[in-house]
C-alpha cells in the first residue's frame, strides 16, 4: 500500500484496521460490543493503568536558571523546573542571623507555578564578612571575588553549619503543596558550583598556587569528600526526598567513583560542557568525562538513576549568534544523545518563542533511561569532522597529525574542510587550534562525536549509503547545521536504520522481541524540499519486510518540512536489509537530504520507570 504525500499536516494511516483501544491490540473490549457506561469505565481504568506503568518522573526537560523568565508564572508544558539561587552572605549577613525571606518568595513563586525547585546555596566567593573578621585567611583573585581558605577547621565548621540549617528550613518551612516541588539542592564545595577553590581566569592558579592559601589537589579531593558527606547526611530524611547533585566530573572519576561507593544511591551530578555547547573539541578523549560519565547517565544502578543536570549559558558568544536557532536545537540533541535529564536555559532564552520548538523536543524525551520506557526512538543525522581520525583523512593527503601539543594543525584542519566545502562545511575561524575557538562555527574539529546524534534508532553505515553535508536550508529552520543525503552517482541510494531491539519487547517477560502488528506507530521524517523527485519510506511489515509507507514528491519550496505516518502493521522483527527495521529510499537520480527519522507510540506497552 503506497501513498503519495506532500503535505506536512496530513498523517495517513497504514496497514491493517483495527479498532482502537487504550489498553492495547489484545483488549477484548469493543465499541460496538459494550455499554457506553461500562465502556467508559473500562477505557479510563486501562488509561490509568497504563500510564501508571509507562511515566517517567516529571522534572527531566527543560529548566530556568539565573533570573526569572516571562513565562515563569504561566509555563509551558516543557518547562519543567527552575533552578533558586541564594548566597551565604545574604542568608546570614550576621553570625547566627537567617534570613530567609528572599529564598522564600523565590521557591514559592516557582512551585506555585507548578514547576520543580533545585536549590543552590552558594558560598565560596559568596562568604558573609563576619567569616574574614573572625580571622579566617582569605584569598583575591584580582576580580573582586573573594574566597576563604576552606581547610580552615573554623571555616569548616560555619559551612557544614550552612549547609545543615538550609537542609532543615527547606524541609520544614514550607506548607505541603509547595515542599513537594523542591526535588533538589545543588551541592557547591567551592568557588560556585565547580568544583575547585578560587576562580580564576588562569586555571594554574585555581588551587591558589603561589599563595600562602594554596590548596592541593590531593586535599581539595578530601575536602571535597567531606562536605559532600555532610550534604548527603543533612538530606537522608527528607520525605520526600530532596536529591542532593554533586559535581564529580573532575579528576578523572575519582570522586564520582567514591560518591557512588559512599554515599546515598540516587545522587544527581552535572554534564558541564555537554550543556552549553555541541561538537566540543576533546568530548571523546580517553580522559573526558564524556567517555566514562555518559553510559554511567544512561542506565539504572539498582533502581536509581544518576541524573544530570547543566546550563547552556554560552549564548551570547559569537560561535552561538552565527546561527542561533541552529545552535540551540543541536545543543539539545546533543544533551539526550548524552543522557542528559535536565538542561537549564538563562531567563532571556526561556521568553524566545523561536526556541520553543528546540525545548519541547528535549522535554520530550529527557529522562528516559530504557528504550522499554521511551515514548520513542529518533536519529538525527550528523557527520563529525574529527582531524585526528588519519583513517578517514590519511595523511598522505591530508597532513600529518602532530603529537605535540604545540605543533600547528591548522593546515589539516584547513585541507579537510576545502575536500568537504562541496557539502557545506566551513571553518568560520580559520586560524582555530585543536584547543577549538568560541568565535565562530567551524566544522572541523578535534576528537569530537563522529557520527548521528541518536536515542535508541541506529543508522547502518551511515558513511557508506548517505553523504553527510553541513549548513543545509534555511537558518529561520533549527534543523539544517548537519544533514545527509542520497549520492545516486555512487550508488548510495538507501539509508538503513534499526530500532533497538528492546524497544518492543514481551510485555510479560520483558525480553526483547518485534511488535507483530501489537499496536501503531507514528514515524516523522524531516527532509529538505529542494527539488521536485520524491523519495519512500519503507518499513518492516507483518506481511512484507519492505513495505512502502508512504512516497514524498518534493515541491522544491527550499525549506525544511517534516513527513509523517501512522503504521499499524509493523512488525520491525530486523528483516529489512542488513538487520535493520526501516528504509529512505531514492526511486530516481535526484539526491534528497535529510535531518531526522523519528518513531513514536502513544498506545501499547511500555515497561515503566522504575526508581529515580
Amino acid at each position: 500500500m503506497t501513498r503519495i504525500f506532500t503535505d506536512v499536516s496530513s498523517s495517513p494511516r497504514i496497514g491493517r484496521s483495527r479498532p482502537s483501544c487504550p489498553t492495547g491490540p489484545s483488549c477484548p473490549i469493543r465499541p460496538a460490543r459494550r455499554a457506553p457506561a461500562l465502556l467508559a469505565l473500562c477505557v479510563l481504568a486501562g488509561l490509568l493503568l497504563t500510564h501508571a506503568r509507562a511515566d517517567k518522573p516529571p522534572f527531566p526537560g527543560i529548566w530556568g536558571i539565573w533570573g526569572m523568565p516571562k513565562i515563569v508564572d504561566r509555563p509551558p508544558a516543557w518547562y519543567k523546573g527552575h533552578v533558586v539561587a541564594e548566597a551565604w552572605d545574604r542568608i546570614e549577613p550576621e553570625e547566627g542571623r537567617f534570613n530567609w525571606e528572599k529564598l522564600d518568595a523565590k521557591i514559592t513563586r516557582v512551585a506555585r507555578s507548578g514547576l520543580h525547585v533545585m536549590v543552590i546555596m552558594y558560598h565560596g566567593n559568596r562568604t558573609p564578612q563576619w567569616i574574614y573578621d573572625r580571622g579566617i585567611g582569605r584569598i583575591d583573585n584580582g576580580r573582586k571575588h573573594v574566597y576563604p581558605y576552606y581547610l580552615d577547621p573554623r571555616c569548616k565548621k560555619y559551612v557544614k553549619r550552612l549547609i545543615a540549617k538550609t537542609a532543615e528550613h527547606l524541609q520544614t518551612a514550607y506548607p505541603p503543596e509547595i515542599r513537594r516541588k523542591i526535588v533538589a539542592v545543588q551541592c557547591p564545595v567551592g568557588s560556585s558550583g565547580d568544583p575547585f577553590p578560587y576562580w580564576h581566569k588562569d586555571r594554574k592558579k585555581r588551587f591558589g598556587q603561589g599563595t600562602r592559601f594554596e590548596i592541593t589537589r590531593e586535599q581539595w579531593i578530601e575536602h571535597t569528600k567531606d562536605l559532600f558527606r555532610c550534604y548527603d547526611d543533612a538530606y537522608k530524611d527528607a520525605e520526600p526526598r530532596i536529591f542532593c547533585l554533586f559535581n564529580t566530573v573532575y579528576d578523572a572519576g575519582q570522586v564520582h567513583d567514591w560518591a557512588r561507593a559512599n554515599l546515598r544511591k540516587g545522587f544527581w551530578t552535572k554534564t558541564n560542557r555537554i550543556g552549553d555547547r555541541y561538537q566540543n573539541n576533546g568530548e571523546t578523549s580517553r580522559n573526558n568525562y564524556y567517555r566514562w560519565l555518559v553510559p554511567q547517565l544512561g542506565t539504572f544502578h539498582d533502581g536509581f538513576a544518576i541524573r544530570a543536570r547543566s546550563e547552556m549559558d554560552l549564548t551570547m558568544r559569537p560561535w552561538f549568534k552565527e546561527a542561533p536557532l541552529w545552535n540551540m536545537y543541536w545543543t539539545q540533541l546533543w544533551g539526550l544523545h548524552c543522557f542528559q535529564d535536565m538542561h537549564n536555559q538563562k531567563a532571556g532564552d526561556l521568553d524566545k518563542p523561536e526556541y520553543y520548538s528546540a525545548f519541547a523536543f528535549y522535554s520530550k524525551y529527557a529522562g528516559f533511561k530504557d528504550p522499554r520506557d521511551s515514548i520513542g526512538v529518533w536519529c538525527a543525522l550528523r557527520d563529525g569532522l574529527s582531524a585526528e581520525d588519519t583513517n578517514r583523512f590519511p595523511e598522505s593527503t591530508y597532513g600529518q597529525w602532530p603529537d605535540s601539543w604545540k605543533a600547528d594543525v591548522k593546515p589539516r584542519f584547513l585541507k579537510i574542510a576545502r575536500a568537504m566545502a562541496p557539502y557545506g562545511a566551513k571553518q568560520s575561524v580559520p586560524d582555530a587550534t585543536r584547543l577549538g575557538t568560541w568565535d565562530g562555527l567551524n566544522d572541523v574539529g578535534y576528537q569530537i562525536e563522529p557520527g548521528n546524534y541518536r536515542l535508541w534508532l541506529y543508522q547502518h553505515d551511515p558513511h557508506g549509503t548517505s553523504q553527510g553535508l553541513w549548513r543545509q536550508g534555511p537558518k529561520g529552520q533549527m534543523y539544517g547545521r548537519f544533514a545527509r543525503r542520497f549520492d545516486h552517482a555512487s550508488g548510495k541510494d538507501t539509508m538503513y536504520f534499526n530500532i533497538d531491539d528492546a524497544f518492543f519487547f514481551d510485555p510479560k517477560t520483558l525480553a526483547p522481541g518485534p511488535l507483530a502488528g501489537q499496536y501503531e506507530v507514528k514515524v516523522r521524517v524531516v527532509y529538505l524540499d529542494v527539488g521536485t523527485g520524491s523519495w519512500r519510506l519503507q518499513y518492516d511489515a507483518v506481511d512484507n519486510p519492505q513495505q512502502t509507507a508512504l512516497v514524498v514528491r518534493k515541491t522544491n519550496t527550499g525549506r525544511w518540512r517534516e513527513a509523517t505516518v501512522t503504521i499499524q502493521d509493523a512488525h520491525f522483527g530486523n528483516r529489512c536489509p542488513h538487520g535493520t527495521d526501516l528504509m529512505l529510499v531514492n526511486p530516481d537520480t535526484e539526491d534528497d537530504t535529510f535531518h531526522m527519522i523519528e518513531l513514536t507510540r502513544e498506545t501499547g506497552d511500555r515497561k515503566g520507570c522504575w526508581g529515580q
